[in-house]
């Protein structure tokens, strides 16, 4: 096993790509991974609820720094919203994840890309 530094996105294997989500904890990462012309990102906790989407400034109690957390999912939802990049949640329940989009007021999962 190889420590690596949470700074920067790191490729720990061909197609699969560290990337930091600060502000959850320390370090804290989420896995984006490409393959054969399609990108997913597992979120890990940088979201803890489908309504953070929607509401990307609503914080998790157990967010270390809430502040740097809510610019990590303004940052990254708004670098895959409108793109094909299949988000992932780690913590949804139906749907699991889907395509983001973007609204007037914040993002939502793609109903017709929806994963159950």
């Amino acid at each position: 096993m190889e420590l690596v530094d949470a700074e920067t996105p790191v490729e720990i294997a061909d197609g699969v790509e560290l990337l930091p989500t600060p502000g959850h904890t320390p370090g804290h990462v989420s896995v984006r991974i490409s393959s054969a012309g399609e990108t997913a990102l597992v979120t890990g906790d940088f979201l803890h609820h489908p309504i953070q989407l929607a509401h990307p400034r609503l914080c998790c109690g157990v967010d270390v720094d809430p502040a740097l957390s809510e610019r990590t999912r303004e940052t990254i939802l708004s670098s895959i919203a409108d793109t094909e990049t299949l988000l992932l949640g780690s913590h949804f329940t139906y749907p699991t994840g889907g395509r983001v989009r973007s609204t007037a007021t914040g993002f939502v999962l793609d109903s017709a890309t929806a994963i159950p």
